[in-house]
């Protein structure tokens, strides 16, 4: 979890720890922060409360590197990524790098401490969606158009549109099956929550591979997602890298 501040205000939004000293996260999180403000923020390690955890937990930021290309307006090239100022005591999660897309209709996850429903409060706990890949390459994502760029997003929920991410969940990851959980997405934009014919839209991590490992070093897994996973990682549960 990042707990970002912006002048006198703070926000909240999601990230994950690829190493102990590298988060993943949105760019419309972090773009345009000035110094005082990364100074000021704070990445809280494995929150499963987002109102109870223990000051040791709280790291601080030594350097925001939103994508160069991001363009708020259309989001598109959403990522950014946090360098921590001391090692974080967390299980770090692969980050995919994989050529080839997840499949539509693959199972996927995200993670999250943000509202529950449009309008609604924060939970008490940690919140995971199990949700599908909606549209793997074919370019079309519900009623978004043209908007939808298949080439560096991710458009995943579910056929109802019961699941998705809401506010606060900025940045959290969207993760699926690779031998092992992996980072797929970063939760970006929508229209609304759980609106049906509007899934949740993220960012696709592997088409950000080579940047990723260009700026911290690490590489990440060029195994392909499959459609699923073994029963027992398929059980809600906490994601040990959430950050």
């Amino acid at each position: 979890m990042l707990r970002v501040s912006e002048g006198n205000q703070q926000y909240l939004c999601g990230g994950t720890a690829i190493s102990q000293r590298w988060i993943v996260t949105a760019a419309h999180c972090v773009s345009g922060m000035s110094d005082r403000d990364r100074l000021a923020s704070r990445a809280i390690v494995n929150p499963t409360d987002m109102y109870t955890y223990p000051r040791s937990s709280e790291v601080g930021w030594k350097r925001v590197l939103a994508h160069p290309a991001y363009d708020n307006s259309s989001s598109v090239n959403d990522i950014a990524l946090v360098q921590t100022s001391k090692s974080m005591s967390t299980t770090p999660l692969p980050y995919s790098a994989a050529e080839a897309s997840p499949p539509i209709g693959a199972s996927l996850k995200v993670f999250g401490l943000g509202i529950t429903n449009f309008g609604g409060k924060f939970p008490d706990s940690l919140q995971i969606g199990h949700v599908l890949d909606l549209a793997g390459t074919t370019g079309e994502c519900g009623g978004y158009g043209d908007r939808y760029g298949a080439d560096s997003m991710l458009c995943a929920g579910l056929p109802d549109g019961s699941v998705d991410a809401c506010q606060g969940d900025s940045g959290g990851p969207l993760t699926g099956w690779a031998e092992r959980r992996t980072l797929v997405g970063l939760v970006s934009w929508g229209y609304g929550c759980a609106m049906p014919g509007y899934p949740g839209v993220y960012t696709r991590v592997a088409t950000f591979a080579n940047w990723i490992q260009g700026n911290t070093g690490v590489a990440g897994s060029s195994t392909a997602i499959g459609l699923t996973g073994p029963a027992e990682v398929r059980a809600n549960r906490p994601c040990d890298a959430k950050a």
